[in-house]
């Protein structure tokens, strides 16, 4: 895994997954990409050796501060809403005009 961070702000910009085949994230020329890196860090964690800290940052806020990586409070993740079913919302609305011509509920 890696991370990549403003010097000045310690804000993290980008945090790679963990990947069987790079476990410390992948090459610098494919972390990097065609990004300009000024005021850009990139720091490297390995997934197996660090694998608790790698967890905690996957699953927490983090930041930089004086270069020293800060973890935060816990990634809140909002559920997704129950799948509503077409069909009920069209049986629901024809049951609906129904009751509305037929004067019956």
């Amino acid at each position: 895994m890696y991370l990549i961070y403003r010097k000045t702000t310690g804000e993290v910009v980008e945090k790679s997954g963990t990947n069987s085949m790079f476990p410390e994230g992948p090459p610098d020329a494919m972390a990097w990409g065609s990004r300009d890196r000024t005021g850009l860090v990139l720091v490297r964690f390995d997934d197996v050796r660090q694998a608790d800290l790698v967890r905690q940052i996957q699953t927490h806020q983090v930041s930089f501060v004086d270069g020293k990586l800060t973890i935060g409070a816990p990634v809140v993740s909002t559920p997704d809403p129950e799948p509503v079913d077409p069909l009920d919302e069209i049986k629901s609305t024809l049951a609906w005009l129904v009751s509305i011509v037929t004067g019956v509920e």
